[in-house]
């Protein structure tokens, strides 16, 4: 397979926020940490976890196909190396960084999109971010002590 096409980077780019949320899923779950000692079944670590089978099944077959698990010819799963980097064991996992995601407040933060459609009406985290480059004199919650650029 060739590299990517701009139309394919950009696809990518726009539909990524899925594995962001499944692999925060898996981390909230502790998925990689379960499957530690080798391979289980989907209704084993529905069981172990509360989560529903169909819908873990589901989340556990999306992870496979980035290559964050391997689905078995009996139909567990185990980890890879990339699954392993969610075990909470591990160095520099990245389990705790994943979790942040399950938390609303971060998926607010980055709720841009009434600020860029509308900044009049809503409070507009844009315009007052940054206090370096041109001022925005359209911007009501822009100030800054100077007025040059």
């Amino acid at each position: 397979m060739g590299p990517m096409t701009n139309g394919e980077k950009l696809r990518s780019m726009v539909t990524g926020f899925r594995i962001s949320a499944a692999l925060s899923v898996a981390a909230e779950l502790g998925l990689s940490d379960r499957l530690a000692g080798g391979p289980r079944s989907v209704p084993d670590l529905a069981a172990a976890t509360s989560a529903d089978i169909d819908s873990l099944n589901r989340l556990m077959r999306a992870l496979a196909t980035i290559g964050v698990y391997e689905e078995q010819q009996d139909g567990s799963f185990a980890n890879t190396t990339l699954g392993e980097g969610l075990c909470s064991d591990v160095p520099g996992s990245v389990r705790p960084l994943a979790r942040t995601l399950q938390d609303p407040a971060v998926w607010s933060a980055w709720d841009i999109s009434p600020t860029v459609s509308s900044p009049v009406r809503t409070p507009s985290r844009l315009c007052t971010a940054s206090t370096s480059g041109p001022i925005d004199n359209s911007c009501p919650h822009r100030t800054r002590s100077s007025t040059t650029t």
